[in-house]
């Protein structure tokens, strides 16, 4: 299981990690500024399927990741409820093989 982490320092500076470790970045086509909710589907989807099939769900993500505010934690179970991912599908099942 992967748990994703916002945290904001003393300094204000956001930081994001996946199981403690700095998130990589992903920018939505060729924008210069990384995107959040792109970035923990790319992560999240990456032993499973492309970046592209991450794009599909990025919308939906992204609004329901911006009502978490700034401190949170989720865990990819937290991402496939976000995401509406029922326990029984495929997905679920190939995620848990390649934990």
């Amino acid at each position: 299981m992967k748990v994703y982490r916002s945290r904001i320092d003393a300094d204000g500076v956001r930081h994001i990690t996946v199981n403690g470790a700095p998130l990589q970045m992903s920018t939505v086509l060729n924008e210069e500024l990384p995107d959040l909710s792109l970035s923990i589907l790319a992560d999240y989807f990456s032993k499973v399927a492309a970046l592209w099939f991450s794009w599909s769900y990025h919308k939906d993500f992204a609004l329901r990741l911006s009502l978490l505010g700034d401190d949170w934690t989720l865990t990819s179970g937290d991402v496939e409820r976000l995401l509406g991912i029922p326990p029984e599908s495929i997905l679920h099942t190939l995620n848990k093989a390649v934990d």
